[in-house]
């Protein structure tokens, strides 16, 4: 269990520092202490909510996985009376936590988990990040967000320190990455661009880690000015198969739209368009399928996705996929970020950001698709915002931008 390796972890070093929140820092020794007091409280549900601080959301977490039992994470914000029917308990020993995910279709759905789920991956993700147990890593607290938890869970396991910092603290971060000694961190890619805007350097980070939604080219390149001495990894999974593949440093800027070479342990094979994948490291009620439907093909090693789950649109019997409409906007140069979204009357809205204060930007873009896209592919609308939304694991939202679709100002910008 991992519990059991946090446990042996405070044998070897008892006061090393284990996680940091604000003023608040707890040593190995005394979250095995706060462990263990939380074991002789009423822990028997097979399926424990947990909805508290990052730092008691990790006790109270770990402590049921010590009693081999289950929990669910969820975001602070959650309803639990909509919590879904988490399925069949009876394999409370082997599945750990239940990690709450919607995909692309907004829907919520309890993902388990076992510890040898997790454990394989953190052998590999030690090797492939290049961490150690002197490395202090920081992560946000978003411990509901799977990737979080895992990174949180996987710096633990290793010996480390992690520095739970926060999203709306974020002009701060550089002072914290000097003053904790930062040496890692992950963060999504939308949140990678908040600290290279604020043009963050520090020559003493070793590992940089992103995954959630596509790195753009241009932050990969400000992450390794940024960052000179740190490996640079994008990561491409999701949360019912584990990690799928990656890529590091150069090759993130050199192939673009890409998401790298399989992951150790890893065999993936695309049949009808689709991304399938056997691995230690995917949930027991997707082994069979080994798929979330993801749409992809290969370059060489490479796997490139052609779209994700839920986000392949029908115009007069022909697919459009979103993502190659989006990896189109981005190579024109004007478009940082590129979000297609299907609106209620069958229309395809492309929304994006810019790094730019020209006002002909849309204009601008909508010559580019007209001139790189067959008429058939070609979205209806193009709408630039200063940020595209995002949900608190940091992933673009698409509901809130069909929400925010203005059918006036749409036929303004019309293609």
């Amino acid at each position: 269990m991992i519990v059991d390796k946090i446990r042996h972890n405070a044998v070897l070093f008892p006061n090393k520092e284990a996680v940091i929140y604000g003023t608040l820092s707890m040593s190995y020794n005394e979250l095995m202490e706060r462990i263990n007091q939380e074991l002789v409280l009423d822990l028997t549900d097979k399926v424990e909510i947990i909805n508290l601080n990052p730092i008691e959301t990790l006790i109270r977490l770990l402590a049921i996985n010590s009693l081999g039992q289950r929990a669910v994470v969820l975001p602070k914000d959650f309803k639990q009376e909509t919590l879904p029917e988490t399925g069949d308990a009876s394999n409370v020993s082997r599945d750990f936590i239940g990690i709450l995910s919607s995909g692309t279709t907004g829907d919520p759905k309890v993902i388990w988990k076992t510890n040898d789920n997790w454990e394989r991956a953190f052998k590999h993700q030690s090797e492939v990040f290049g961490l150690n147990k002197q490395d202090r890593v920081f992560v946000l607290d978003a411990l509901s967000y799977s990737a979080n938890l895992n990174a949180t869970l996987h710096a633990l396991w290793l010996g480390a320190t992690v520095v739970l910092g926060k999203l709306s603290e974020a002009k701060h971060w550089n002072t914290q990455f000097t003053e904790q000694r930062i040496s890692s961190f992950f963060l999504v890619p939308s949140h990678c661009r908040l600290l290279t805007k604020k043009g963050i350097r520090n020559s003493n980070l070793r590992s940089v880690v992103t995954a959630g939604e596509k790195l753009d080219v241009l932050t990969a390149k400000s992450l390794i000015e940024f960052f000179p001495e740190a490996v640079l990894t994008e990561y491409y999974g999701a949360s019912e198969l584990g990690h799928i593949s990656y890529h590091q440093n150069q090759d993130i800027v050199r192939f673009p739209h890409a998401v790298g070479k399989a992951f150790p342990e890893v065999s993936i094979q695309i049949l009808e368009e689709k991304v399938k994948v056997k691995s230690p490291y995917v949930s027991a009620e997707y082994k069979k399928n080994g798929t979330v439907n993801d749409l992809g093909y290969f370059e060489g090693d490479r796997l490139i996705l052609k779209g994700r789950a839920g986000r392949v649109f029908n115009r007069r019997a022909l697919n459009i996929y979103a993502q190659e409409i989006e990896i189109a906007a981005i190579k024109s140069g004007i478009a940082i970020q590129a979000a297609l979204v299907q609106l209620n009357n069958q229309r395809l809205q492309l929304y994006f950001t810019s790094n730019s204060a020209d006002r002909g930007n849309e204009k601008r873009l909508i010559k580019f698709l007209n001139e790189c896209l067959p008429a058939s592919k070609r979205p209806n609308g193009v709408i630039e915002l200063k940020e595209l939304p995002h949900s608190e694991a940091g992933k673009v939202d698409f509901k809130a931008l069909s929400k925010m679709s203005d059918e006036k100002e749409i036929a303004k910008v019309s293609i």
